[in-house]
């Protein structure tokens, strides 16, 4: 009888086990559930890097409330004044979750944003893909957002004493956040939501926009320089640039990864495996930029010394951002010197900039402490610098105005155009 009863109870807590199991893995599947909502609600409405609604409902912490309220003002009043009302149309905006994490009344969610808008004077479309880090509460049974961190450079650029990083740009990756290590990763982030810093930010983003306001007629009207060909003799000839078939690839690639080639694993060259030099150059080779594998500077896909940092490995040439800009700038082609033929000049100084300088093709880079940091090339022409569009990776740009990229008009000699004349070659 003690046997029966014995086994009788313990049948009664087995299905008791199983029972607060199966609630459990429901809660956490309606909790994820929810949070994926709140999250793509969160992106597509209150975080949207190009037109963001005044949708605030989901989140907790009243500071970053605040914060938000202003990134969200700066956004709205640059557009205003650089654009028409109604420049930018959201075609598609979505979310892909990488992993959710939830400890008790607290979650971890790692995502990427996807954002599709047509320009009102733009013939492409144009998109952009930034990763995201946020920090959730429950409260009263509902999940809201509690932190973010974005790796969007207009974010970084323009929201930088909001959400600014304690740690050193050298420190882990945003990409390679994961469960295991997202709780440290958000402790080592700093948020400024003072006033008087909220203030601060939109004095000056408004004196920024202002200067590039002015920059829209007065240094259109006459080109800087005139492109034209020398008829000398000499070895070489212009092969041209079909400008026409590097857009087209932009366009085909610029949200995925071409496997002819592959993102290269050699962290001096990239670091964080960047891929925007490596893209950039694939944009060139489709336009007809010819092997360049004599001289000083050399540049191609492949090489016989891939580790070697010098402007005479071409396979550093295409993959750094340094090298690329140390071949474009310095190669200098012509009827006497083999390969491409670049003309470089500075985007954020007036005087140098004019929207007949760059085409569909050319080069834009980006220089920190006089150092080429990034590549990104020219999908389309605007009528100030900041409404010329780009097309990048790392992040994943199409057709996409440099204004929305964090290209501050204040700035001097950190934004270079590099107009691509083609590339000589035997005749």
């Amino acid at each position: 009888m003690k046997k029966i009863v014995v086994m009788l109870i313990l049948c009664v807590m087995v299905l008791f086990n199983q029972n607060a199991n199966a609630q459990s893995e429901n809660s956490n599947e309606k909790d994820v559930l929810e949070i994926k909502s709140i999250i793509k609600d969160f992106y597509s409405n209150t975080y949207n890097p190009i037109c963001p609604e005044d949708k605030y409902d989901n989140i907790d912490n009243s500071e970053i409330l605040d914060a938000v309220k202003v990134r969200n003002k700066i956004i709205k009043d640059n557009d205003i004044e650089l654009y028409s009302k109604d420049y930018f149309k959201i075609l598609y905006s979505d979310v892909e979750i990488k992993f959710i994490k939830i400890i008790n009344q607290k979650a971890y969610a790692s995502f990427e944003g996807i954002t599709r808008f047509k320009c009102k004077d733009k013939e492409d479309e144009s998109g952009m893909k930034d990763d995201y880090i946020v920090e959730l509460n429950k409260n009263h049974n509902s999940w809201k957002i509690s932190k973010i961190i974005s790796s969007n450079p207009w974010d970084e650029d323009y929201f930088s004493e909001i959400a600014t990083r304690s740690v050193k740009s050298e420190s882990i990756d945003i990409k390679n956040v994961n469960e295991k290590n997202v709780e440290d990763y958000l402790k080592k982030f700093v948020i400024y939501t003072q006033k008087d810093k909220l203030e601060k930010i939109k004095k000056e983003r408004k004196l920024n926009t202002k200067k590039w306001k002015d920059l829209k007629e007065e240094y259109t009207k006459k080109p800087k320089f005139t492109h034209t060909e020398t008829r000398a003799a000499g070895k070489y000839v212009n092969k041209g640039y079909n400008r026409t078939a590097v857009r087209n690839y932009l366009t085909k690639w610029a949200y995925s990864f071409n496997p002819k080639y592959p993102r290269l694993k050699i962290f001096w060259i990239i670091p964080r495996r960047a891929d925007c030099a490596n893209f950039a150059s694939q944009a060139l080779k489709a336009g007809g930029i010819i092997d360049d594998k004599v001289g000083d500077y050399q540049w191609a896909f492949t090489s016989p010394i891939p580790n070697k940092q010098s402007n005479k490995n071409p396979r550093y040439s295409w993959y750094s951002a340094k090298g690329l800009y140390n071949y474009t700038r310095y190669n200098c082609g012509s009827n006497n010197t083999y390969g491409l033929s670049g003309i470089p000049y500075w985007l954020d100084i007036p005087n140098q900039y004019n929207n007949q300088n760059l085409q569909p093709g050319d080069l834009v880079i980006q220089f920190e402490n006089k150092e080429p940091i990034h590549v990104m090339v020219v999908h389309s022409t605007g009528s100030n610098a900041g409404n010329v569009g780009i097309s990048a990776h790392s992040h994943a740009r199409l057709n996409c105005p440099l204004s929305k990229l964090g290209l501050k008009s204040n700035t001097k000699g950190e934004w270079m155009g590099m107009y691509i004349r083609g590339s000589y070659g035997y005749r």
